[in-house]
């Protein structure tokens, strides 16, 4: 009768201690996904920009792969906007919805545009990758991942000028960042007394296939340079459509040109065109080579992984458990980074924008490779 107390009480011990380590470890578990942070990533995936969302998650690979310990606590959610802004506007809405999404970053000018105003109102940190100011002036919980468009324009201007090149010629999609770059480039240009202009041959939407109206065109007008602000597949087409006109004049472009696929594309016609963008360091681009077999924007790849690492020291100074306010103030905060692009700085303008400034330089396309020029 004894021992039988004695066993049932054992029983009834090693139960309670069996439940007690049941729920400790399901607590633990509960605290261990409370304390891991969500990073919503919205960006195309798919549709011709494809390529800039595709090494904006290389990108973050590879800052995973170089920092395992310091990211391994960040989970990335990446969502299809295929840069349209009403999908966009609803992915954003439901990351956000998310009490664990603690930021979201965004690809592409007219996304942007859509997203930065909800940002405020949701109160949800968000990096927006374009070029456009405009987008933060007075913005709580918004900021640029690019350096704006008027510092883009200047490197180019510059290279320009010095070419005497006053006669500038341009195709031109119809698109928000294009229309930005364009814009940045025509007040560049009316700061010089130097008599000089810039026409736009044409005007394209992002679903035109022919421009061999614009070609016919450039046989009329004295350009001294030629500007093809078009979107991907469309750089290629045009080249293509023009290799029965020799350009004498010099081409230039804008990121875009920043692709193996559209320079092979081109059958030579883009070789020696110009363009700005960020300037990646040779072991960058080797590594990234050698993890995906291209470098398609791989400056798009440079600037992910430098913020994810600028993202990480942030989190490690305790910022999981701050609130979006404070958090948003850490990245202001958070100053320069030397990292794999060289040294980045979080701007904080006197007119109210702000924005990771990245360094830029001017390239060339020479027998199908981009060089860095000095600027």
């Amino acid at each position: 009768m004894l021992s039988q107390k004695i066993r049932s009480s054992i029983s009834a011990l090693v139960l309670s201690i069996t439940s007690i380590v049941v729920i400790g470890i399901a607590g633990a578990q509960e605290l261990l996904a409370q304390e891991r942070v969500k990073i919503g990533i919205i960006a195309p995936f798919t549709g011709p920009l494809a390529e800039f969302g595709v090494a904006l998650r290389n990108g973050i690979t590879l800052a995973k792969k170089s920092s395992p310990s310091a990211i391994g606590s960040l989970d990335f959610v990446y969502e299809d906007s295929q840069y349209n802004p009403q999908t966009a506007i609803s992915i954003f809405r439901r990351l956000t919805a998310d009490s664990r999404v603690k930021l979201v970053i965004n690809f592409g000018c007219p996304t942007s545009q859509a997203i930065a105003p909800i940002a405020d109102q949701t109160r949800t940190p968000t990096a927006l990758f374009c070029s456009s100011l405009l987008l933060t002036k007075g913005k709580k919980f918004s900021f640029g991942l690019c350096s704006p468009a008027n510092e883009w324009a200047s490197i180019l201007w510059k290279h320009l000028e010095s070419r005497k090149h006053n006669n500038l010629c341009l195709v031109l999609t119809q698109n928000d960042y294009l229309m930005n770059e364009y814009k940045a480039l025509q007040l560049e240009m009316q700061k010089q007394s130097a008599p000089h202009s810039l026409t736009v041959i044409e005007e394209y939407t992002p679903t035109d296939t022919d421009f061999r109206s614009s070609v016919l065109k450039m046989g009329s007008k004295s350009c001294d340079a030629l500007g093809v602000y078009l979107l991907p597949n469309q750089v290629r087409t045009f080249f293509q459509q023009s290799q029965h006109v020799k350009l004498k004049a010099e081409v230039f472009g804008t990121d875009i040109f920043e692709s193996r696929d559209e320079i092979a594309a081109s059958n030579g016609g883009m070789e020696g065109s110009v363009f700005v963008n960020l300037g990646v360091p040779k072991e960058f681009k080797q590594r990234y080579l050698a993890e995906f077999k291209n470098d398609n924007q791989v400056t798009m790849a440079c600037v992910a992984h430098d913020f994810i690492v600028r993202l990480a020291n942030i989190l490690q100074s305790n910022a999981v458990g701050m609130g979006s306010e404070n958090f948003m103030r850490a990245i202001q905060d958070s100053g320069t980074l030397d990292g794999a692009c060289g040294t980045s700085a979080f701007i904080r303008s006197d007119t109210g924008e702000q924005f990771i400034r990245y360094p830029l330089t001017l390239k060339r396309i020479e027998g199908g490779e981009i060089k860095n020029l000095a600027n």
